[in-house]
């Protein structure tokens, strides 16, 4: 019951916050023609991206931590 209700005011506040963002806003792409998109756009595919970059660092460290616990050391004194 408490998770729900933490996930209505995480709700509310995103709503709020798209809210007061919607003024239409003039971007640049690489063409240098400037093409006209909503604020909240602009934030919604930087957060994103942003998501989607610390998902592929972690899946890249927890990658390597796999291989370095994984790697098998021998020892040459042994096969003596």
């Amino acid at each position: 019951m408490v998770r729900m209700i933490v996930y209505l005011i995480i709700g509310a506040l995103v709503v709020l916050f798209a809210s007061q963002n919607l003024e239409i806003v003039p971007v640049y792409i690489f063409t240098g023609r400037a093409i006209e998109v909503p604020l909240i756009m602009i934030v919604a595919v930087s957060f994103f991206a942003g998501l989607v970059a610390a998902i592929v660092g972690v899946i890249q460290k927890a990658i390597r931590r796999h291989k370095r616990k994984s790697r098998v050391i021998i020892d040459p004194r042994r096969n003596m």
